[in-house]
This record gives C-alpha cells, structure tokens and sequence, in this order.
C-alpha cells in the first residue's frame, strides 16, 4: 500500500483500538457481487465472521470468499430473520444494492439490530419523484422536472424546453434511459422506458451538461462529512446515458463550489430527515461552478473506499461493519478532519469489454497492477473463462484499479502502466476490452 505518501490527516489513527473487538462478531451480508466481495474481505480483515445471503450460490465471489454462503431470499424480511436467528447474527448490512435497503431496515427493527438508514431516507433514495421534492424543500439543486401523466397531451409536452433526459422512476443500470432532443424522440423513448417500468411511472428531467461528478458523505451523529468528490470521465465513443466512466479523478474541479453553495443544504437534508449516521452518496454535473444533483443514495454508491483511506485514514467499508455490529460510526476517530481536498490525486480506472463480448478467456498481468506504485487497490470483477451476460444497457467492468498519487503526473505514468500490463483476449489472442481513456488528455 502506497498511502504513507499521501495521507495528510488519519481520522482513525488506531485500528486496533477502533476494530479491535469486532474479533469473532457475525456479520450477514445480504446480497452478492463483484463489488460486495469488498466488503467481505474488509470484515475477514478485521476478524469478523461474514455470512453471505443470496439466490445464486454458483457464480458469485462474494459468497465464495465469505465464512458461510447461505442459500436464500434475501429480499424476504422473515427469511432473513430466521438466518440471523439460527446463525446468531451480530449485525446486519448490504453493500450496493437499493432494493435490499429496506429489507434490511426491517429485519433490523424487528431484531433490535442498528440499521442506519431510515424509512423516509430510504423513500428518498429509491424514489427519483419524491427525491426531487425533498431537494426542492432542502435547497439542494437538481434538474428541472416535468410532469407527463400522458405522453400524448400537448398541454404537457408544450411545457418541455429539449433536451431532456428520461428514465423509469424504479429502474437500475440506466434501463429505459435516454436522451430526447425533441417531441417524436420523446414519444418514442417514453414507450421503451415503460417496459422498464413496475409502477409505468417515466421520471422527464432537464438534461444536464457540464462535467459529471459523483461524491461519498460519511455521516456521524449527525453531521455529513463529504469524504471525496470525483470527476467522471468518459471517451470520445460513449453514449451519454451509459453512466459507467472510463476514469475518475479527486479531488473534482467543483470542490470548492459544492462546500461553499451544496454542503450547507446537504447537511439541512439530513437535519430534516432526522439522518443520525450512514453513508451517502450524490450524483450529478458541475456546469461552470452550477452544480445540479440528479442522483442520490444511502449505500456504498461511488466505491472509492481505498482512496478515501490513503489521504485521510478511514475506510467506508470498515465504518459501515463497525456501524452494523456496534451501532456507532467511530468510537475513536475524529471525523472532523475528514476533508475533500486531497493533498494530491486520486484516481479510479475501469477497463471494461466490449460490447457483445460472450466469454473472457484469457487473461494477462493482472497481479502485477498491485506492485505498480501507487496502485492502492485492484477489482477484478471478471475471472478467465467467465460467460458474459448482457443484461444490462450499462458497460460491463472486468477491472478496477485504484490510484492515489501525489500529483497528476504521477497518474499519467500509473495509468501508462495499467495499460501496458493488463492484456485481456478472446480465444484468438485479440483484445476484448473497449477502448480507454487516453493518458494525453489526463492533465
């Protein structure tokens, strides 16, 4: 780990003295992935004993890594509280996952267990409408919405200034998500978005420009701590309704415009809304110091968890297993130290496949990334010999890889490195993974 070379506060100074007595606890985790499989790990770290909780049992990492797979619903609240029952659970979390929020909100009142987020918090971040009611009442900014009860009513449509960006209001992975500039685009796409939709409920919503950025809260006792602020960069051949970037970079270029214009009615958000502890995350565009905010959750959302650590001494992860086992954020840390503006660079690279791509089959260097300095950390998301599943209209990841640098040509010369070491092919030895962000345009 590289951390030493850029920290420039520690918020947990003593791990042992913050973590030391989760040693031996049982933590459920209830769902699986390529992303939860972090988690996993930073519990066995810290000696806890991990359960696993899912439908598939055969294709998922998480639950091969964990103390115990258990075979199950994870959505079904008495399920999940007979698991914890049997197998004497400690505490209870999910990772990245919104339709597990409220199961686990509700297994954890019934169990007596802390849950951090609660039932309006969840509404808000599972409900893209009642999200923009509650911004409107807080002060944070977001798009402007229309109201299309009917997408044939020209007293509706009248009213819409193009582009607008649309999108069903409980849908994942950007499904049913697209750009209209104009009335018969609209039309068109609205009835694509409706067989996205359980509820045929479309969010219409002033499509935003600018740069997109994408930001983590901690909050503790009451007060959000804005852990980062990222830039999300994409290449020249993206589609702008895919939200997966190519390249991330902290701290953004609208840091200072968020603490001095958003902060203060995130922390009013969370106020009101009786938000005690937890995490959150933020999603939106920086438009010349405007900044809009289209997107928010209550879950491990950005995932820039090693970054966070090496320039400020605390892991999301680690926090969230200490909350969901003793009910506390920190019982040592001093999160007033928590800042944004990092002391250098940190940076988030995901190679991902081509479209249409069906299996990886081979796969080259990928344990050499770790020694590459300022590397902190590496997902590999998908192993060789993997089937590919295009279920999804977002990009398919195989790699992660997390930077923190002390200055942006340190980056350039990682990311050189990342590209030069990964080789990733189908059965002939040609390349399957999509083009990258290209190291000339890293400044």
């Amino acid at each position: 780990m590289n951390c030493k070379n850029v920290r420039q506060v520690n918020v947990i100074p003593d791990k042992e003295a913050e973590y030391g007595k989760l040693r031996g606890k049982r933590l459920l985790l209830l769902g699986g992935g390529s992303m939860m499989k972090e988690m996993v790990i930073r519990a066995k770290i810290l000696g806890v004993y991990t359960l696993v909780m899912g439908m598939d049992m055969d294709s998922d990492e998480a639950k091969a890594l964990c103390d115990k797979p258990i075979l199950g619903n994870a959505r079904d609240v008495d399920e999940v509280i007979r698991v914890c029952k049997e197998e004497r659970i400690d505490g209870i979390t999910t990772g990245y996952v919104d339709i597990l929020l409220q199961t686990c909100h509700d297994a954890c009142e019934r169990l007596g267990m802390p849950y951090y987020a609660n039932n309006e918090l969840i509404k808000v971040t599972t409900n893209k409408s009642y999200y923009k009611e509650i911004c409107k009442k807080y002060g944070i900014p977001a798009p402007k919405a229309y109201d299309i009860t009917d997408i044939n009513s020209e007293e509706q449509l009248r009213k819409i200034e193009y582009p607008v960006f649309i999108k069903p209001i409980d849908a994942s992975g950007s499904r049913g998500a697209a750009i209209c500039n104009n009335e018969e685009e609209l039309k068109d796409n609205y009835q694509k978005a409706l067989k996205w939709s359980p509820s045929k409920t479309i969010s219409v919503e002033e499509y935003l420009t600018g740069q997109d950025i994408i930001l983590d809260y901690l909050v503790c006792d009451g007060k959000a701590h804005l852990v980062s602020i990222f830039d999300r960069m994409v290449t020249s051949d993206r589609k702008p309704p895919i939200n997966s970037p190519n390249i991330q970079f902290a701290p953004s270029g609208a840091v200072d415009s968020f603490l001095n214009e958003v902060d203060s009615h995130v922390q009013a958000f969370c106020q009101g809304l009786g938000v005690k502890n937890g995490i959150l995350f933020f999603q939106g565009y920086n438009n010349n110091g405007k900044i809009k905010l289209f997107e928010m959750g209550c879950r491990m959302g950005a995932s820039f968890f090693s970054i966070e650590e090496a320039f400020i001494g605390v892991n999301p992860i680690d926090v969230l297993i200490h909350y969901a086992l003793t009910g506390m954020m920190t019982e040592t840390g001093d999160f007033s130290l928590i800042t944004p503006k990092y002391r250098g660079v940190g940076c988030a690279v995901y190679l991902m496949l081509r479209s249409g791509v069906k299996e990886v089959s081979h796969m080259y260097g990928i344990d050499a990334l770790s020694d590459i300095p300022y590397v902190e950390h590496v997902n590999s998301h998908k192993h060789t010999g993997d089937k590919v599943a295009w279920d999804r209209v977002t990009d398919v990841r195989i790699l992660t890889i997390y930077i923190a640098a002390p200055d942006m040509a340190s980056v350039r010369r990682t990311v050189q490195l990342i590209y030069d070491t990964v080789k990733i092919t189908d059965e002939k030895g040609e390349t399957i993974l999509a083009p990258t962000y290209s190291v000339e345009l890293i400044k």
